[in-house]
Formats: structure tokens, C-alpha cells, sequence
């Protein structure tokens, strides 16, 4: 008796990934941007409130942000680390 069993499914990995880890999309939320940053969503508004990072385009009471605003804030955050500003993680 032979039994015939379906090739294993493989799932294709992710194609739509940009070169900060995120999925490709316009707009990226505060969780993404956290999520590259390696911090709580508390101490990004913090940072924002403190002056340290700029205010960004809301929606509603969410923050939106492009890739680019994103590098930026990745810009920001590295010079705060090299002047002893913020510590690093």
C-alpha cells in the first residue's frame, strides 16, 4: 500500500520588506517607528514633547510618518547618542 501525501507548504518570505525591516507601505504609525528606534512608544512622545525630535503630521490624534521622516528621526537619534544626550540601548 502507497500512500501519497501533498508536497510541504513553504511560505515565500516577504518581498515588500524595506531596508529598515518594515513592510513597504506610504505612511508608517508611531508602534513602527518605536519598533526601529528600539524604544516605548512613552519615551518617543517624550522626546517629541522635550524638543528632541520634531512634532510630525497627525491624523486624527496619530502620528504619521514616510520612510524618509523615519531615517531622519534614525539621523537625529544616532547624533543625540554620539553627544552623550541619550544613552545608547
Amino acid at each position: 500500500m502507497h500512500i501519497h501525501l501533498p508536497e510541504p507548504y513553504f511560505k515565500e518570505p516577504e518581498s515588500n520588506i524595506n531596508d529598515l525591516g518594515l513592510k513597504t507601505k506610504d505612511y508608517y504609525m508611531t508602534r513602527d517607528v518605536c519598533k526601529v528606534l528600539k524604544i516605548s512608544p512613552d519615551t518617543f512622545r517624550q522626546r517629541i514633547y522635550r524638543g528632541y525630535y520634531p512634532e510630525f503630521e497627525k491624523i486624527g490624534v496619530k502620528r504619521i510618518f514616510t520612510l524618509e521622516q523615519i531615517k531622519k528621526l534614525i539621523r537625529i537619534t544616532e547624533r543625540l547618542i554620539r553627544n552623550g544626550t541619550f544613552l545608547s540601548s
